[in-house]
């Protein structure tokens, strides 16, 4: 029995619920070998690497799937999510560094 693109898809979103990311990533690898310009396999994969831990691969699905699918405000969101945790992780913070006085705020 062939899988349809749905099919594929739904199967990606289950292993994803039931923590099975590398099964996650095979799917939507099954639907890209498909439909290469399919946003939504792009951006399911883009979850699964980024749970696994490889960050640039995962912004790097992300923004394909942004520039396939524009219109669609979920990618955007998450686009704008990643970006605000990474700038909280390479700012400074003068409270963590021991830095902060009130002084400065009078």
């Amino acid at each position: 029995m062939t899988k349809t693109l749905k099919d594929l898809m739904q199967s990606g979103y289950n292993a994803f619920t039931n923590n099975d990311y590398s099964q996650t990533i095979s799917h939507c690898e099954a639907v890209l070998s498909i439909a290469p310009d399919n946003a939504e396999a792009h951006h399911l994969m883009s979850h699964a690497y980024k749970v696994l831990g490889n960050h640039h691969l995962s912004e790097a699905l992300l923004y394909r799937a942004i520039s396939l699918d524009s219109a669609n405000p979920q990618y955007h969101y998450n686009a704008a999510v990643n970006a605000s945790k990474q700038a909280i992780k390479t700012v400074p913070c003068c409270i963590c560094t021991g830095t902060a006085s009130l002084a400065q705020y009078a």
